[in-house]
């Protein structure tokens, strides 16, 4: 008969990553992990795997509760433009708020593994991909509705923008000023300047 766990795997698992998203995966040991969740270390084992399988599923975890909300923000928004501005605002609100000093887990992971061709590494880079995809469809159907200049190549927009992004979250891990990031993110006015003089 199968022993009853006597603890709740997904607050277990929602602990442990936020516990990723602050500290990284390298800073990040069995014992913290264990600490942080307040189940023993053979539990943790049995039902996550080692350190790497616990770190994917938390990365799956902050993608169902942070990222994949922000895109069905930016997707379902009917003006691409803001949208757009609306994604960024976001940003900064959550990081000079509730996510002062934290960045995005996906960003941080990208800093710290790097190019590595792990598992860990190609999660991360194939979300990057589908961000990328998400702002490439968004600029286009903006270029159709006159919001966004359309000689602006819509793939290249996007990875402006996914470049913006990220770098301002990295930024807001050690600098979460409010007026900096805004005068930063002013930058994504450039899709919008020719749109506006037609």
């Amino acid at each position: 008969m199968a022993r009853h766990k006597d603890f709740d795997p997904d607050l277990a698992l929602d602990k442990a990553m936020r516990l990723f998203w602050r500290r990284g995966y390298h800073a990040t040991s069995i014992q913290d992990l264990v600490e942080a969740t307040g189940i023993n270390r053979a539990s943790l084992y049995a039902t996550f795997g080692g350190k790497e399988e616990l770190f994917l599923a938390a990365v799956e975890r902050y993608l169902a509760e942070v990222n994949r909300a922000r895109l069905s923000k930016l997707q379902g928004n009917p003006s691409p433009r803001a949208a757009i501005r609306g994604y960024f605002d976001d940003l900064i609100d959550f990081a000079t708020g509730d996510g002062r000093r934290l960045g995005c887990m996906l960003t941080n992971a990208a800093v710290e593994f790097g190019e590595r061709g792990d598992r860990i590494g190609q999660r991360v880079y194939g979300l990057f991909d589908e961000v990328e995809e998400a702002l490439t469809v968004l600029i286009e159907r903006g270029q159709k509705a006159g919001e966004i200049d359309t000689a602006r190549d819509p793939r290249a927009s996007a990875r402006f923008l996914l470049t913006m992004i990220n770098g301002m979250r990295v930024m807001s891990r050690v600098k979460p000023d409010e007026t900096w990031m805004r005068d930063a993110s002013s930058g994504v006015e450039l899709l919008f300047q020719k749109a506006d003089a037609a």
